[in-house]
């Protein structure tokens, strides 16, 4: 059984990607990403088929790839973490 809903986790993974995660942007095709991009351009009152919407569009595309680099750094980061014990009236943080 357990063999059975590992390879259907492997198979079919969690679902689909979540837009703008490196998933997303690995398997979306650039149609696909210049059409999300260009709803959000457009949110910002941007017109269609126009210079100003094509670099609403390249620069969203961009920040977004640099938000992502930006948390796949800090993964690989030290952690700072601080844990505490209380033992009565003592505490120790290591």
């Amino acid at each position: 059984m357990r063999t059975v809903i590992f390879s259907s986790l492997l198979l079919f993974g969690c679902g689909p990607a979540q837009i703008g995660s490196s998933a997303w942007f690995n398997g979306a095709s650039q149609s696909e990403r210049v059409a999300y991009y260009q709803g959000v351009c457009e949110s910002y009152g941007f017109k269609p088929k126009t210079d100003k919407m094509a670099e609403c569009i390249a620069r969203e595309i961009d920040s977004a790839r640099q938000r992502l680099e930006a948390v796949k750094a800090r993964a690989f980061e030290p952690s700072s973490t601080t844990i505490c014990n209380t033992y009565g009236a003592t505490t120790i943080c290591s």
